[in-house]
């Protein structure tokens, strides 16, 4: 399972600007400055690209999530963090979520 997070997620037109938002781990910590991978995710809709994975909030199991509404994570919309910057933990990604972002994220660096 992936953990969910708030941390200051890097604008893309403005990357020395930033937004506290919930963001998914993808990757443990690394290197010496304990570095993670991490997917943004939103509450707007807007397109569906085919590697977003849905977390629909109508799912038993959405409370997990600690999300307050539907969501999607955009897995084409990635930035790295030090642990330490993180915000806070805000809850998990249910397993069949989990599977789906593995399957996603093979889709998306074509593995």
């Amino acid at each position: 399972m992936f953990d969910i997070i708030n941390v200051d997620f890097p604008f893309i037109d403005s990357p020395s600007k930033s937004k506290l938002r919930p963001a998914l781990i993808i990757s443990k910590a690394r290197g010496k400055h304990s570095i993670v991978v991490i997917a943004y995710v939103t509450s707007k809709k807007n397109v569906l690209l085919d590697t977003d994975v849905i977390i629909d909030s109508q799912d038993k199991s959405f409370k997990q999530t600690g999300l307050k509404r539907t969501s999607y994570i955009r897995l084409h919309r990635i930035s790295t963090v030090q642990l330490d910057k993180i915000k806070g933990e805000i809850g998990i990604l249910p397993e069949k979520y989990s599977k789906e972002v593995k399957e996603k994220l093979r889709v998306l660096f074509e593995l």
